[in-house]
């Protein structure tokens, strides 16, 4: 009854008092959950100053950057590794791109590069290194347990001899143990096993109420087929079966190798690219500020054009018709909004090697590149840049990496076929004693009464009481389906990878 009146209450449906206006929605449609994190704002995106625009053109000072300087700055500030977005040159201008560089950021954060995501697959707790390795540590196990009986029993007559009507007593079991998992696939463990046992019962040998007994078990078991060998663990791991749908799931040390190695190649791609981008951010920053200067020399020369003209139409002379004068003023304007687009376009150049970067988009300076292009020519050598794009490429890399992961996948669904024969053993010592350490007899010392004055452990060493058991465990399902599925599957994983690494290098 406390359980039942302290649980929470199921929420009714609203539909449940509907009335017609839908009024009851509005309280839980209006209503905003923040997160309660002490996450506060960077301070440069918290002290933004307002950004360039045609309207607020004014900036403090000029800031002359070097490409190296716009480099090592992005880097430093490379947590994430940003990049400008998707960009055709398909769509005409200098260089378009879709949306702006934080779009993709803002859209899909978890699909951006990070300079943490290396360490994340290292330490990943299902399929990272350690993890891995971890399937192999000795594991120690433990348990203690006491138990107190007091109960009455349905016994008379004769039985009274053997069993008491009121039966009093305690019991103890201690277990502690380790056990071992082998790159082989074997098992081996050692276990100890203590238990106390006192009762009132009338069979009990006369003077010994209690005792003591303690064993020590060294077991093994060691796959023959499915689940042997060094290959086979190595890949797909000791537990393969061991999870919620009893399905293959392989995560061996070697596979989550592979798995650091392809997410150390997404690394490196995200930082190529954000160096590519930045670079390029800052040649467009370049670009637009020489664009910039062109169109103020058509600017300056169309109003020269337009004020001769002028004159000559304020004097009524030739060459100073109005249509010429309307002409001469509408090429000025023309050029005069050309200026103003390439002073966006500068704003924008600039915005997005700010973002690059990795600083403030607006902090009362203007950037601008301080160096000048390589003018010098350049020629490559074809057969040079085709081995060099086919080798050193970090995609292809990665996809490589996915080759080799999906040939570890189909040789350990290949060992699957195998059916299970594992062989089993274990060694056990026991000894029994009236106290688990006090007493000095030796066990059957005391004729009668073998077990008073004993103790448990002297027993034990020595050695009079010993148990073991071999014998092996066969399991085949008979036909084999889900096995010759998993190979099919990985065979055709290993397919569709290795026609992927071909159209990419296509």
């Amino acid at each position: 009854m406390a359980i039942a009146a302290s649980g929470c209450a199921p929420r009714q449906p609203f539909y449940f008092f509907e009335d017609g206006d839908l009024s009851h929605y509005v309280g839980a449609v209006q209503k905003i959950e923040y997160p309660d994190t002490c996450q506060d704002p960077l301070d440069e995106a918290a002290g933004t100053v307002e950004p360039l625009t045609l309207s607020n053109a004014n900036f403090e000072e000029i800031w002359e950057v070097t490409l190296e300087d716009a480099i090592r700055t992005a880097l430093e500030n490379g947590k994430v590794l940003r990049n400008l977005g998707g960009r055709f040159s398909s769509f005409g201008g200098p260089r378009p791109q879709t949306g702006e560089p934080p779009v993709s950021l803002l859209t899909n954060p978890d699909l951006t590069p990070t300079v943490y995501d290396p360490a994340l697959v290292e330490t990943d707790p299902f399929r990272g290194v350690e993890s891995a390795l971890a399937q192999f540590d000795v594991q120690l196990s433990s348990s203690l347990t006491w138990e107190r009986q007091d109960r009455p029993q349905n016994v008379g007559g004769p039985g009274t001899i053997i069993f008491q009507q009121h039966l009093l007593g305690d019991t103890g079991n201690w277990t502690t143990g380790l056990q071992k998992r082998t790159a082989t696939g074997a098992t081996f463990g050692l276990a100890n096993e203590t238990l106390y046992d006192n009762n009132n019962s009338p069979i009990r040998q006369a003077g010994v109420p209690s005792t003591w007994s303690t064993n020590y078990d060294f077991s093994f078991q060691q796959p023959l087929l499915q689940g042997a060998g060094l290959t086979y663990n190595r890949i797909a791991g000791p537990d393969a079966f061991e999870n919620l749908y009893g399905r293959p799931n392989f995560r061996g040390v070697l596979l989550a190798r592979v798995n650091a190695d392809i997410s150390l190649a997404d690394f490196e791609i995200g930082v190529r690219n954000l160096i590519s981008d930045t670079e390029q951010a800052y040649w467009e920053l370049y670009f637009a500020f020489r664009d910039l200067e062109a169109r103020k020399i058509g600017r300056d020369s169309a109003l020269e054009a337009w004020r001769r003209v002028h004159a000559l139409y304020v004097e009524q002379s030739r060459g100073g018709e109005a249509d010429k004068e309307a002409q001469a003023r509408e090429q000025y304007f023309f050029f005069r909004s050309e200026v103003e687009q390439a002073l966006n376009s500068v704003f924008s150049a600039e915005n997005r090697l700010r973002y690059m970067m990795g600083i403030s988009s607006s902090d009362g300076r203007l950037i601008r590149p301080a160096d000048e292009p390589t003018t010098a020519r350049v020629t490559f050598d074809w057969q040079q840049s085709l081995v060099e794009a086919l080798s050193r490429s970090a995609e292809l890399r990665r996809q490589k990496w996915r080759i080799k992961q999906r040939e570890l996948e189909l040789t350990a669904a290949k060992n699957l076929i195998l059916p299970r024969l594992d062989l089993v053993g274990r060694w056990r010592f026991l000894g029994m004693g009236n106290d688990l350490l006090g007493g000095n007899n030796s066990y059957g010392a005391n004729g009668a009464d073998p077990l008073e004055g004993t103790n448990a452990y002297a027993t034990l060493l020595h050695g009079e009481f010993q148990e073991w058991q071999a014998g092996a465990q066969f399991l085949m399902p008979l036909g084999f389906r889900r096995e010759l599925a998993t190979v099919r599957h990985h065979q055709l994983q290993l397919a569709k990878t290795r026609a992927q690494l071909q159209d990419e290098e296509l």
